[in-house]
Parts: C-alpha cells; structure tokens; sequence
C-alpha cells in the first residue's frame, strides 16, 4: 500500500514554520477537496516508521505520520486514522486559538486491515535505513513511558508473518507495503479483513474505502516474482478476491521456486485533509547555529474504537486518546535548516503551549519555557513543585543537546498563570490585544547559570520568596506580572515576585545584566505605581489605557544581599500600548 504526501499547515507568530510533527523530509504539496486549490510550499513528509518503547498502547509496534493520516503497526496488520482539520484552521482566525469557533468540529475516521492468522512479531523485526535524528516522547507523568531515542527507520520486515510469507512495510515520503512469499508458501494465506469503513470492489477491480471524509482506494495489487539475481522481475497476473468475508490475492500462474512479491497499493482520490496541525509559537538558536523551533500540535491519538469521530477544537483532548491531542514539539534543526536533529513530545493529558526557549551555552543544553493544565505533565524527581496547583500552572523544563528530558518542574498558584486572559480579548479593555498575546513570557539563562522567567498570574498564592525576600509580596489584584529565578537544575526558587497594582498587568521580556541585576518589560492597565514611592525612572505617572512599563532590579543574593528596585518607568500615551 502506498500513500501520496499532501500539504500541512503551520501557522506561527509573525512567520511561519513548516514542519509534519517535527519530521523533515521532502518538497510536498496539496490539492484541496472542491474547485479550488491551496497554495502549496516546500515543507516536511513522512520520513520514518517510529518503534514503540511506550509511547502507545502495548498492542502498537510502530507508527508513522502522513499528511492527513496516523498509521499504527500491530502484529496483525494496520490500524489508520485519517482526519481532516480544516475546521480547526477555519476558526482560527487574527484571534488565535480562543478565536476557535467551537461549533465547527474536526472529523476524522479510524479503521484497521487485519490479516487474520498472521503474526508480526517484536523478537524476530529487522529494521534497515535508520535516520540519524532521535525522537522524543516526553508525554505523562510516569517516567516509565517516556520513550527516549527512538531512531526512525525506512524500513521494517516482519519474517514469517504467516508461514513463508514475509511482511515488509517501507517508507520514503510515502508509505507501502509488500508480501514476500518464498517458494513453497501459498499466497492465498494471506486474508484481509477491513473493520470499521465500508468498503466495496468497483468494477476496475480496485478497493474502495469509504471513510466518513472521503474515498480511500486500494488498487489491484501489482506482483511480480524475483530471479534469481534477486533484480529482473516477471510480471504475474493478480486480483482481489472476497471470500468468506475477507480479502484475499488470487495470482496467475507463476515459477514455484522464485520468491512472489505483492504489492498493493492505496491512494486518497477524494478526501481533504492535511497533515498534524502543528503551529509555530517560539524559535531559537545555539552559538554553532543550530536552529531550536517550538510549537504546538494536534493530532490523532490511537484509536480504541472504528469508524467515524469528531470533536470541538476547543475541548481537551488527553495525549494519546482515541482523537486528537495538543502538545508541545520542539525540533533542532542544523543551521542550513535541511537536517533535524531531534524532535521532542512534551506534555500531558492536558494542553500546553511553549512561549518561549533559549538554548544555554554553558550547559550545552535547551530551557523550553510556557504554560500547561496537564496534571501529568512530565516533571522529573526533585522538581521545585511537582503537582499543578491551578487552572494553567507554568512550566520550565531542560532538554539535553539531543532531545532527551534532563529536569522538569511546574510553577504556580491556584488560578491561571500565562493565560493573560482578563478583561475583554482583542479590545482596549484587555492586555490580549494582539494575536499570541495569550502566549506571552520569556525565559533567559543569567550569568551563574541560574534561570530567569516573566509571566503573568490570576493566582492570590503565586509562590513567592518572601522569606528571603521580594520586591512584591501580595497579588495587586485581577491580574499580576511575575519574575522569578529557579536553580540550573530547577530545583529552587531563589527569587520570586508579584509585579502588579490593582488593575491587569503582565511582563512580558526579561534581560539579565551584571551580577543579580535583570531588566525586565511589560504592560499594565495599573493606575498607580507599582511602588508608590519609589522616584526614580523617566516616567513615574500612568498615561492613560494600557501603558508599557521597564524596571531595572536586582534578585538579591540572600542572605547577603536583598531583593532591590533600582529604577522603574512607564513608557506611553494616552491611547493606550500593549
């Protein structure tokens, strides 16, 4: 069976980023459903067949994604999910992801070809054509079922999977499969039973799927058999055949001591679809020119029941369930772009989107920076706060050069934190007045190695560091800017406060300077300083609206020195900056 590649959309904040899951590949384009076209551009396509450590559901052996498809390898055959998302990427408009209309719902259809009687099995797969990236998936809680350094391969074969007949799947930008049958071995074992889409013989002899987004065809498989300098092929007559409620190659005749190879083949003709939906959110790079790009992704989890399914792009949808999740992915690219070096799952039952990255030089490794509500989000043993507190907690986490988790934790309080979500959005009366204003933070690495973040909180109970002290220890109100200074291994909170008076407030950046000194800038509908007596800055008085404010501070270096403000301004006018 083969698959032709299609087009995935990406959409990022000011550019865009085209990646399929995070896996780079060939040139590829799509046609759209109806009489018109959409524009095509060079991006991704299906690179490898991914083994199962974990990351799925025992029964898996493998997986692949194809631009509108999920394939999942099981020991008796192949369980698709195909879908169409084109009614998540018709909602979402200038106003990101609360722009989701969520009447519009994301259709899709799962179904499976079983071989009945055969047997792939895990001792006996030969892989062949390892690609040279990892991939990464941090998903959940449980370390168990983090599957780290998972090589892709192009091809898989299964020996024997009925008796004298192997089972070899390949990919190469496209997906297919063949039967071996050696000599001696009867091809009309091999009986195909398609669950969960009707299907139909037309009269050219091909197979039709008629799944809930479009027509899936299965053409007469092309064989041939093999001489013995295993390359001159003789081309033999087959067809499909039902019989006893199952599929099975009806073959001309052919040389019984030469091995026969089938080779079905699928094409989509009339669905609509792209690949894993997948936005851009934040980027990166290191000092050698490696590029780090971070984002967010919707796509199929395994399906654990057949046919039909659809769902509101707005609900939750849990990692791995039988419909769509939202993850994290993070990929390294080299700095021609052309080669990935790892891509990265991160995330948990929940949803979670990345707002900022930075790779740290000196501990050659990637801080990846944003807000989740997964109550599994992968936290690592000795984490600052190890539960979610809230609605969305914050979250940092550490990944190796390559990919892999090295610390994790959350921070937060009871409410919201890195929503940004107060007032009215996309109007005056709101900090969110711009597309990806709900996504807005900033982690940075300071001088000793310690981590710096801004963001913003609804939380009364934030942790802060009032012990050995802050700049802002109570919640001004609605909602706060934060600042905080973790540990390398994010293990302590060093430093922590509130930046906020009595209306909504959110930071946004944050540069470090020398020693403890950091600069950091946001916005404010605040009325009143800050720190009502504090006079020095170019600009102590509010103008109106939403202004822009920078502060100069220093963390402190308990209990030698304290937290401090040296200087502070706001920057606007009286219509209002955000």
């Amino acid at each position: 069976m083969k698959i032709t590649p299609a087009l995935a959309n990406a959409r990022s904040l000011g550019w865009v980023f085209c990646w399929l899951v995070g896996l780079l590949g060939l040139p590829w384009t799509h046609a759209a459903h109806g009489s018109g076209n959409r524009q095509g551009f060079p991006g991704p396509a299906a690179s490898g067949l991914i083994p199962n450590r974990g990351q799925w559901p025992d029964e898996v052996l493998a997986h692949a994604d194809l631009p509108g498809l999920r394939l999942f390898v099981q020991a008796d055959g192949l369980r698709w999910v195909a879908y169409q998302n084109d009614g998540c990427h018709g909602g979402h408009t200038e106003k990101g992801l609360h722009g989701v209309d969520p009447s519009r719902h994301l259709r899709g259809h799962a179904w499976e070809q079983r071989f009945s009687g055969a047997r792939a099995q895990r001792s006996t797969m030969q892989s062949a054509d390892s690609l040279t990236y990892p991939v990464h998936y941090l998903q959940g809680s449980q370390p168990q079922k983090w599957a780290q350094n998972l090589y892709p391969v192009r091809e898989m074969r299964f020996p024997n999977f009925y008796p004298g007949i192997d089972w070899v799947l390949r990919m190469d930008g496209e997906f297919k499969y063949e039967f071996h049958v050696k000599p001696g071995a009867d091809p009309e074992q091999i009986r195909m039973q398609v669950r969960g889409v009707p299907q139909s013989l037309d009269a050219s002899g091909r197979l039709v799927y008629t799944a809930e987004i479009g027509d899936y065809i299965e053409e007469a498989p092309v064989s041939w058999t093999l001489k013995s300098d295993g390359i001159t092929k003789v081309p033999v007559a087959s067809a499909w055949v039902q019989k006893k409620g199952h599929w099975v190659y009806r073959t001309g005749p052919y040389a019984a001591d030469e091995v026969l190879v089938l080779d079905p083949r699928m094409i989509g003709a009339t669905y609509s679809g792209s690949g894993v939906d997948n936005w851009g959110f934040t980027a990166t790079y290191d000092n050698a020119g490696n590029m780090y790009l971070g984002g967010i992704a919707f796509g199929p989890g395994y399906p654990t029941t057949l046919g039909a399914f659809g769902f509101a792009p707005g609900q939750n949808q849990p990692s791995g369930n039988p419909n769509f999740y939202y993850d994290v992915t993070l990929t390294k690219y080299s700095p021609n772009g052309g080669q990935v070096l790892f891509s990265t799952y991160l995330g948990g039952l929940g949803q979670e989107r990345p707002s900022s990255l930075i790779f740290d030089e000196n501990a050659q490794s990637l801080l990846v920076f944003g807000r989740t509500n997964s109550a599994n989000f992968p936290i690592t043993a000795g984490a600052y706060q190890p539960a979610l507190s809230g609605s969305y907690d914050l979250f940092v986490t550490r990944l190796s050069s390559t990919g892999s988790l090295l610390a994790s934790t959350y921070l937060g309080g009871s409410g919201a934190e890195g929503t940004n979500s107060v007032g009215t959005p996309y109007t005056t009366s709101s900090l969110q007045f711009n597309y990806g204003d709900d996504s807005r933070g900033e982690v940075v690495v300071a001088p000793n190695g310690d981590v710096l973040l801004v963001s913003n909180t609804q939380s009364a109970n934030f942790p802060v560091t009032s012990a050995t002290g802050t700049l802002q220890a109570t919640f001004g109100g609605s909602m706060d800017g934060v600042v905080a200074r973790l540990s390398p291994n994010l293990n302590q909170l060093l430093f922590s406060s509130y930046l906020g008076g009595g209306s909504m407030d959110a930071t946004y950046a944050i540069k470090p300077g020398g020693g403890d000194t950091v600069f950091v800038a946001g916005a404010t509908f605040s009325q009143t300083t800050f720190f009502p007596n504090h006079a020095r800055g170019y600009d102590l008085s509010h103008n109106g609206q939403a202004d822009g404010y920078v502060m100069m501070m220093r963390t402190g270096n308990p209990p030698f020195s304290q937290p401090q403000l040296v200087s502070l301004s706001y920057c606007g006018t009286k219509y209002g900056e955000h």
